[in-house]
């Protein structure tokens, strides 16, 4: 009965591990990229930083979108922008980084290695961390 009045509480506890910015090898590169998506007026926006091992800002973009149709969709084009991006930089080495876990599950399942594509030369080794979310491209 004392679940039917209200009387009974249910108690929700909340809280959030604080990560503090650690430096990368000073050749390493880091790009972030992160999604948004709104049901209700199927829009999208993501965002792509890429940073130093001083954590100064390389680049950078963010991007409206009418056509893509889910959030899914928005973080894997927003991870393809990462990894396009740190293609065109040209580096041996970088670290991209997202919070969609499935997004990256599914690039390392998919992609033993990422061609370069038109006017590139070589091929990008993809591996996975798991644990930490990062998915590392390092130049063969």
């Amino acid at each position: 009965m004392r679940e039917l009045d209200g009387t009974e509480e249910e108690k929700n506890t909340k809280f959030s591990i604080q990560e503090q910015w650690k430096p990368l090898c000073e050749s390493i590169i880091k790009i972030n990229f992160d999604g948004a998506f709104d049901v209700y007026q199927a829009r999208s926006v993501f965002g792509v930083v890429a940073r130093n091992s001083s954590g100064e800002m390389l680049a950078s973009m963010v991007v409206c979108h009418k056509a893509i149709p889910s959030l899914f969709a928005t973080e894997a084009h927003a991870c393809y922008q990462a990894l396009r991006l740190g293609v065109r930089l040209g580096l041996d080495s970088i670290v991209i980084e997202g919070d969609s876990l499935t997004i990256i599950k599914k690039c390392s399942v998919s992609a033993a290695s990422v061609r370069t594509g038109p006017g590139f030369t070589g091929t990008r080794t993809i591996a996975l961390s798991q644990g930490t979310r990062i998915l590392r491209l390092v130049k063969d």
